[in-house]
């Protein structure tokens, strides 16, 4: 699925399937949207971008969260 919503799916997916602290990720992945909602109304970047920048940014903070473990 591709599209406007077929990246998020793809990261709520992506939340589910990983061992996910949810307190802690909902934090975390609110400030990455924050982050990227802002770039996008400035027009930093596209939509489309914007949904490819949220499931690399997640999966980046992922990986730095469990090597901390």
């Amino acid at each position: 699925m591709t599209g406007r919503f077929g990246n998020g799916k793809k990261a709520l997916e992506f939340l589910r399937d990983n061992d996910v602290d949810w307190i802690d990720a909902n934090n975390v992945v609110s400030d990455i949207v924050k982050d990227i909602c802002e770039q996008v109304v400035y027009g930093t970047l596209t939509p489309e971008e914007a949904a490819d920048k949220f499931l690399e940014d997640v999966q980046s903070k992922s990986d730095t969260l469990k090597a901390s473990e």
